[in-house]
């Protein structure tokens, strides 16, 4: 609880969000409000191999894609959350995602291919549901189609690398490990 309300202030105070009554928690809008298409808040993570990520800043995956390079080497990166062998980051979506026509959802992932199950909840608390696993370069689109949801704003990224990797391990993987996140985008905004 305490951290909810840690949370609470820092989001405040920065003005990304504003409460209302009827929100879904103390530091989350309810409804389909909309406060842009990009991920606004980060409601938890589980990254790995903190050891060897140097791109651990969950913050990294809010907003817009902003990811870049300051030189050549793989640690010259700027602007993406690493998430680490097996590692997920919840965040909670500026607007609904409604389920249309096609994808619904983009995950802008940097550097090589790597593996990405996106899961989505109604409720910051859950149950989340899968949308299955992709392999990304670059973003990977994912569709609610079939997955009884509409109006969705918690979207859990997961890596699975190992999925297409099974030796993978956090000694292996260098200063980037796992997938690469740099921004979650709602393709179908809710109003």
């Amino acid at each position: 609880m305490r951290t909810i309300k840690l949370l609470t202030i820092i989001v405040l105070s920065l003005g990304l969000v504003q409460c209302k009554e009827d929100s879904t928690g103390p530091d989350l809008p309810s409804g389909c409000s909309a406060q842009g298409i990009y991920a606004i808040a980060v409601l938890e993570t589980a990254l790995t191999c903190i050891a060897t990520n140097a791109y651990a800043d969950p913050e990294e995956a809010l907003g817009a894609p902003d990811h870049g390079k300051t030189g050549e080497g793989k640690v010259e990166l700027t602007g993406i959350l690493s998430l680490g062998v097996a590692g997920n980051a919840t965040v909670y979506m500026g607007s609904c995602i409604q389920d249309a026509e096609g994808a619904d959802l983009r995950v802008h992932q940097v550097g090589a291919d790597e593996a990405v199950e996106v899961q989505v909840s109604a409720n910051q608390e859950g149950p989340f549901t899968s949308l299955g696993f992709k392999l990304c370069k670059d973003f990977c689109d994912f569709d609610l189609a079939g997955s009884g949801l509409n109006n969705i704003r918690a979207v859990r990224v997961i890596d699975s690398t190992r999925s297409f990797q099974p030796g993978a391990e956090c000694d292996n993987t260098g200063p980037s490990p796992g997938a690469d996140i740099d921004s979650i985008e709602v393709l179908h905004p809710g109003s």
